[in-house]
């Protein structure tokens, strides 16, 4: 049996908008560990379960992808209200040839990308922070 992924396949949204054209790369790393063990000095091992099921998405596009305008404008937003409360946006990234999905409905970007100017094009990376999101990793 043969399978096929592809990046271009993976659905991105955003505070309601698509951003699926001229993403390099999706990274969503969990903030902390769902489960941990700890031993005694008997042997015996405990288990315990962390509420923490926040995630830090990170999103690497081109230079010159109009994904930036789009996260800027939704960090514009987050910056000129009170608290921030505007720019908590939903957040879903699900691979449409799989299983695999990530959502959550409360998500703020955490900060301007590194800005770097050379002579070729670059990249720039987001980071968002996503709260209690619901996570499936599945296979295609």
């Amino acid at each position: 049996m043969m399978y096929v992924y592809a990046l271009k396949e993976v659905s991105l949204i955003v505070g309601g908008i698509p951003l699926e054209e001229q993403i390099g790369a999706i990274t969503i790393t969990p903030t902390t560990k769902r489960i941990t063990a700890k031993s005694g000095t008997d042997g015996a091992v405990t288990i315990s379960v962390n509420n923490d099921r926040s995630a830090t998405v990170k999103i690497q596009c081109m230079q010159s992808s109009q994904v930036n305008a789009i996260l800027s404008g939704i960090l514009k937003l987050a910056e000129n209200s009170p608290a921030g409360t505007l720019g908590i946006v939903p957040i879903m990234i699900r691979d449409r040839q799989g299983t695999t999905t990530f959502a959550a409905l409360n998500a703020v970007i955490m900060g301007w990308p590194e800005l770097k100017f050379e002579a070729e094009s670059g990249d720039r990376e987001w980071e968002i922070f996503a709260a209690d999101p619901e996570t499936f990793v599945g296979g295609n």
